[in-house]
């Protein structure tokens, strides 16, 4: 079973690896729709203006002047938020509820192994990592854990939650990228070839 400290290194990793508007809204202020829900342009940048000021960025960017970093790092914000809200959604319709305490619970017990307070806001730091998103990724881990403990530990989750998408729209500012269903991910604007079978979710 992976440890939360092992988690939290799978979200630094994954964030380490034009101006448009979105055709629904035509709200540059907003970054993504998922169904009703709204997600703001600056939650992504915030956070992204967050990692790009820290030791583990620098180091990884350094000696590359293209946007190469920045443009992965923001593709994979787009993603984490857009999957929150779609995780959102599945709990509401399942009616599984995460409780405050059971996000905090885990947040210390993440500190724990991360050697304490001090050596955890060093780590954020290091890595770039607000500890609002930090939250906000182990608050969608108990809702997944959740959720398969509710369905049953033989249900494909990352299947079903697929099939729960099927009536709800999902669009992204193209600035950020577009939606891939097949994924459940952000993906650069021109990443899906034509032949996937995949619109862009937004018109540059």
């Amino acid at each position: 079973m992976t440890t939360l400290a092992g988690r939290l290194t799978i979200v630094i990793v994954a964030l380490a690896t034009t101006a448009c508007t979105l055709t629904a809204t035509g709200d540059p202020s907003t970054a993504a729709v998922v169904g009703e829900r709204r997600i703001a342009a600056s939650e992504i940048d915030e956070n992204l203006e967050t990692i790009r000021s820290s030791e583990a960025f620098r180091q990884q960017s350094e000696g590359d002047t293209s946007d190469t970093f920045v443009l992965a790092a923001q593709t994979q914000l787009a993603t984490a938020f857009v999957r929150s809200a779609i995780l959102d959604l599945v709990a509401e319709r399942e009616g599984v509820e995460v409780s405050d305490a059971q996000v905090e619970e885990a947040r210390d017990a993440l500190v724990g192994q991360l050697g304490g307070p001090d050596a955890f806001r060093s780590r954020l730091a290091e890595q770039g990592l607000t500890d609002s998103f930090l939250m906000q990724q182990l608050r969608d881990q108990q809702i997944q854990t959740a959720l398969q403990e509710q369905l049953g530990a033989d249900t494909d989750l990352a299947g079903y939650i697929s099939t729960q998408l099927e009536d709800v729209p999902i669009e992204v500012n193209p600035r950020y990228g577009q939606w891939d269903p097949a994924s459940l991910s952000v993906a650069p604007y021109d990443a899906l070839a034509p032949d996937d079978g995949q619109q862009p979710s937004g018109t540059p």
